[in-house]
């Protein structure tokens, strides 16, 4: 039954014309090719984001994936791509690369129940030489560079440094970009929000 809140013919919009369904609407959406993009158009758009405006890689000069799970309807269960790009003013001549990794290993889609059943609770992940041991669960990008690595905790806003060796003489940027009221988006947009 259609929720009493929600106008499922516009909902729908220009995809084809399916009765409600609430493995759809509202949330899992993302899940379907008619509606969402999977994990990479719901996720990796944000994530890789800051990729972006750290080092303005322009476009990819080779982009390879492997995945497992994808039908006609339903992108991967779990997938790995990894973009490579040229060399710019903030890469090293190599170049930047950039792997992403998403979903859980050992999953099956129930097309009976319309659920991910979890053989167990592996997610794909990169290797454990790549965070130094730390548990990978934490952790939203890790940026790989010559003197070091730069981890961003996506539930807490906040980077963590490793360096491969002492960061002695390291100043930090001015801070030139405005922040979320008390560096917390997610107050900020509740604030938005309530009108606060």
């Amino acid at each position: 039954k259609v929720p009493a809140w929600l106008d499922w013919e516009q909902w729908v919009g220009p995809a084809p014309e399916v009765g409600y369904n609430a493995n759809i609407a509202p949330f899992a959406w993302r899940g379907w090719w008619d509606y969402g993009t999977g994990a990479l158009g719901d996720m990796a758009c944000h994530i890789m984001d800051m990729a972006y405006w750290a080092v303005d890689p322009g476009a990819p000069t080779s982009v390879k994936a492997q995945q497992a799970g994808a039908t006609k309807i339903s992108p991967p269960i779990n997938s790995k791509v990894v973009w490579e790009f040229p060399s710019s003013q903030y890469t090293s001549n190599r170049g930047f690369k950039y792997n992403w990794y998403d979903g859980y290993l050992n999953a099956d889609f129930d097309r009976e129940t319309w659920s991910l059943i979890k053989h167990s609770q592996e997610y794909n992940h990169p290797d454990e030489k790549v965070l130094g041991g730390m548990p990978f669960q934490q952790f939203g990008s890790v940026v790989i560079g010559e003197a070091g690595k730069l981890i961003f905790n996506r539930q807490h806003s906040r980077w963590f440094v490793h360096s491969n060796n002492d960061i002695d003489g390291f100043d930090w940027p001015d801070k030139t970009i405005a922040r979320a009221w008390d560096e917390d988006p997610y107050k900020e947009w509740y604030d938005a929000v309530t009108g606060r």
